[in-house]
């Protein structure tokens, strides 16, 4: 198959998924969300929140809430201003499926803090 038969298809797919992210989570936008520069597959806007393709995968395959899907990008938002050369102290997978037990603000508050 020809490579760009290939793309061509992720294309597809990719832009189909971002549908499916958008009518899942944001029902009340699909009218507002577009791929930044126009280049599908790379960042997602909508509701004045970016998202990657590989997010909206996780966020549909987890099932995640809505609540879980802001609360986390909120959270990586607060750490990338508190500990901007260090990861988040959790991955989305384990916030969603262990998120009831973990206080982002309070992670990213601690790293700081041990950090210093």
């Amino acid at each position: 198959m020809a490579i760009n038969k290939v793309i061509k298809k992720w294309r597809e797919a990719t832009d189909e998924l971002a549908k499916v992210f958008t009518e899942k989570y944001f029902p009340d936008h699909v009218d507002d969300a577009y791929w930044v520069a126009d280049e599908i597959g790379s960042v997602f806007f909508i509701a004045d929140m970016f998202f990657n393709v590989d997010r909206m995968l996780e966020a549909l395959e987890l099932n995640a809430t809505f609540d879980q899907l802001y609360d986390y990008a909120d959270g990586e938002l607060e750490h990338m201003e508190v500990n901007p050369s260090e990861s988040m102290p959790i991955n989305f997978k384990n916030y969603v499926k262990h998120g009831q037990n973990v206080d982002l603000e309070k992670s990213v508050k601690l790293k700081s803090l041990v950090g210093k």
